[in-house]
């Protein structure tokens, strides 16, 4: 009521000191409320309306990548994967050309020649004669259909090199993970945007028209650095092939002084040596530092000063007695 119910309520109430507690009932009152409760539902319906409005742009924008990233993974007709990826070379081919040539006279700009050359060899690498050809001609129509064919040659080149399906799974890795990671970057960009255009309403401008166009511009930026990303990675892409890694024999060590794997192994070779060892009850014999006596054969108590029982030739206050 303070806000929407106006000046004249607000006079009212104040020159007839009402109680904050008590109820009041008259027309007068009843009709303000009403009136405020319009100006409230108005006010709250804009906002809503706004609302929708900012998330159509985003929505618009997710729609069309989400499509490009289905015609690249789930590809509803036979050549339609093929045809996506060649129209985003053609694309970029036509705006790389336009980009540096796009007057007669940078045809005679040994700089912008050079950068050109650059760009296009990072592309695909073409031979400096017919490239020095192509723009003694100065005709940009010819220079993007050779371009054009000497891509889509590079890429039948290296489907026949690698095979269809090999491939067709770089090409879908590269075009995934590149447009994934740029989307996110978009994403976390329009939610900046959105949080300060509202800013543009001082300087008497409508933040949602702002918001349609600056989103505009970032979104064919975001399309333009995923064509200009993909176009560079695509023949780069080397395959090695190795070689199965032979399999180790598994060694077992102990990890203290004493290795129960080797006193094993060498009792099994001794035992099928020539001369097996033979053990009498009244000699005790010492098998690899254990000290084996016969069962029923009295023995003495270790004094800490003997050595000790594991063989370790440490005394047996010093090994085994602290434990």
């Amino acid at each position: 009521m303070r806000i929407f119910g106006g000046e004249q309520i607000s006079r009212l109430m104040t020159a007839f000191n009402f109680p904050e507690d008590q109820a009041l009932t008259h027309p007068i009152v009843s009709k303000a409320i009403e009136q405020a409760q319009v100006k409230v539902e108005g006010f709250n319906f804009d906002i809503r309306k706004h609302l929708v409005e900012y998330d159509d742009v985003l929505n618009k924008q997710r729609e069309i990548i989400y499509s490009l990233r289905k015609k690249i993974l789930l590809p509803e007709k036979k050549d339609q994967f093929r045809q996506t990826v060649i129209d985003i070379l053609h694309e970029e081919i036509n705006s790389l050309v336009g980009r540096y040539f796009f007057d007669e006279t940078a045809f005679n700009q040994e700089e912008i020649i050079k950068r050109f050359v650059s760009e296009v060899n990072s592309i695909v690498v073409i031979p400096q004669n017919k490239v020095d050809h192509l723009l003694k001609e100065r005709n940009n129509n010819q220079l993007i259909n050779f371009l054009k064919h000497k891509i889509e040659d590079e890429f039948n080149q290296r489907e026949k090199k690698l095979t269809a399906e090999v491939w067709q799974w770089i090409v879908r890795f590269i075009f995934i993970s590149t447009i994934d990671n740029f989307w996110t970057e978009h994403l976390t960009a329009i939610e900046d945007l959105r949080e300060g255009i509202n800013l543009r309403g001082y300087a008497q401008l409508d933040p949602l028209v702002e918001y349609k166009n600056e989103a505009f511009s970032m979104f064919e930026k975001l399309v333009s650095d995923i064509n200009f990303e993909v176009t560079r990675r695509l023949f780069k892409v080397e395959i090695a092939q190795r070689e199965p890694a032979k399999e180790q024999p598994i060694i077992y060590k102990s990890a203290s002084a004493i290795d129960p794997f080797h006193q094993r192994q060498a009792a099994v070779d001794r035992s099928q040596g020539e001369q097996p060892i033979q053990q009498t009850a009244t000699n005790p014999s010492n098998i690899d530092g254990f000290k084996i006596i016969p069962p029923g054969a009295k023995h003495r108590k270790l004094g800490r000063n003997d050595p000790c029982w594991c063989g370790s030739g440490k005394k047996y206050k010093k090994c085994h007695y602290p434990n």
